[in-house]
């Protein structure tokens, strides 16, 4: 819907000074952009808005028969934005395209504010059968956009790779693979793999997540010190005691060290170092 508003105001001061005044008004409500969405509920509707405003004033000034003066003054605001009306409701997604999303734009804005100011001063000089015009001009834009993506919160659903491309996890009622096929993309995902089954049952499906940290500067320093302290801590446990225990035990040291070595890459271990260090995460 469209709303328009003009007004205009012409003051003649004398026969050498005129005035011009005009204020114009322009208000756009619609459309809606998602009208897939509110077949599900009004309330999900993104409509488009924009209000412009735009006033000038021009004065004209006739010095003489042959020169006229105008200068003039204008100031241009418009509004675009895309508001939503639910600011409670997240959004449901499906990234495969499958099924229609749940309340899609989760309370989304987009709102922009332009400003344009302009001045411009010219002058018309008139010379036998020739006319000479010149004048200068300067604008200044002020614009402002600011953004609001999902602030519902939301959940996305489908699109990702559960498992290796060999295995047809992809297709709507096809089972997980068991943890041995994964043996043969990755042997070191077995020991994570088993220390992370809920039950006996050998299919399992799981989203890995190396860090969950801010995208800021220290992350790396503390991944650092992370790493450094794992290292420190499976040191102390083999050789702070397992080493000492053996030599106690009269075990030679050519012996400790295969039995430390053997200790550290069992599946047993690994697993257990791995549990500790995603409880410490």
């Amino acid at each position: 819907m469209l709303y328009q508003f003009s007004l205009r105001i012409d003051q003649t001061f004398s026969p050498k000074d005129q005035f011009l005044a005009r204020f114009s008004l322009d208000n756009l409500n619609g459309p809606t952009t998602n009208p897939d969405q509110t077949a599900i509920d009004p309330q999900f509707a993104v409509e488009y808005i924009d209000k412009q405003r735009n006033v000038m004033g021009r004065y004209t000034r006739t010095v003489s028969p042959r020169l006229i003066l105008k200068s003039l003054i204008s100031i241009t605001r418009s509004t675009p934005g895309f508001p939503t009306k639910d600011y409670t409701d997240p959004a449901v997604k499906f990234n495969d395209s499958l099924f229609e999303a749940f309340n899609s734009a989760a309370g989304s804005v987009m709102q922009a504010y332009g400003n344009l100011f302009q001045g411009k001063q010219s002058l018309t000089f008139t010379t036998g059968n020739h006319t000479f015009k010149a004048g200068v001009e300067a604008r200044l834009n002020r614009d402002t956009t600011y953004f609001g993506i999902s602030p519902n919160g939301e959940y996305a659903f489908g699109g990702g790779t559960a498992a290796p491309a060999a295995h047809p996890v992809g297709r709507p009622g096809a089972p997980l693979p068991a943890i041995s096929d994964f043996s043969e993309e990755d042997p070191s995902l077995i020991p994570w793999l088993c220390a992370r089954a809920d039950d006996a049952d050998e299919r399992v499906a799981l989203t890995v997540v190396a860090v969950n940290l801010p995208n800021v500067w220290w992350p790396f320093p503390v991944l650092v010190l992370s790493a450094l302290q794992n290292g420190v801590l499976e040191e102390i446990l083999v050789i702070g005691y397992l080493r000492t225990r053996l030599e106690r035990l009269g075990v030679r040291p050519s012996w400790a060290v295969a039995i430390s070595a053997t200790l550290r890459g069992s599946p047993t271990f690994a697993t257990s170092a791995v549990t500790r260090a995603s409880a410490a995460n």
